[in-house]
């Protein structure tokens, strides 16, 4: 299934600021993922998800998936801080389920090649699926800093299942690498 998606950053929804991204699939909307850096909520097809967050000192935070009507958990991240010497190796853990995260080089990639600059791409993928993130960010001529996380893009999602739990929780990950990113 192929889905179309849209980040809009620092929307005002119930009184604070997110980082929204409305999931399309043939025009219709699939549904929303809303992230803060103290709050991420997601929802589609009547289900409403909460991902708690609990930031420890000296240690990885803690980050719970969890239904918003009934309060049960349904999965959690492994997330690493060793982003520099191996890369995106975070993990999600949804419904007994090991799914791994992983940053690839864009299709076509090149360094000289301008067309590239900016382009992302992104696996979740476990034994029998895999979700495929991919998209550009198109970054001013200037800039300081990591601005990634606070400009719009768009993009594509290529998965072969019909695990939408899965697609709405890599967008999770996806955050945390933008806010990571050093290149």
């Amino acid at each position: 299934m192929d889905v179309h998606f849209s980040k809009e950053p620092n929307v005002n929804y119930m009184n604070a600021y997110y980082n929204v991204y409305s999931l399309f699939v043939n025009e219709s909307l699939l549904g929303k993922f809303y992230y803060s850096s103290k709050k991420c909520s997601f929802s589609f097809d009547k289900i409403s998800v909460r991902i708690d967050t609990t930031h420890r000192f000296f240690r990885k935070p803690k980050v719970v998936i969890t239904d918003n009507i009934s309060n049960m958990v349904l999965g959690h991240y492994e997330l690493t801080n060793w982003t520099i010497f191996n890369g995106y190796r975070h993990k999600l853990h949804l419904h007994d389920e090991i799914h791994s995260f992983k940053r690839h080089r864009p299709d076509g990639y090149s360094l000289f090649g301008k067309i590239t600059w900016g382009r992302y791409k992104f696996t979740l993928t476990n034994n029998t699926e895999e979700i495929t993130y991919t998209f550009q960010i198109r970054y001013p001529l200037f800039s300081l800093g990591n601005i990634g996380p606070s400009l719009p893009f768009e993009g594509s999602i290529k998965f072969n299942s019909n695990n939408k739990m899965a697609l709405f929780a890599g967008l999770y990950l996806i955050e945390t690498a933008l806010e990571n990113l050093s290149d």
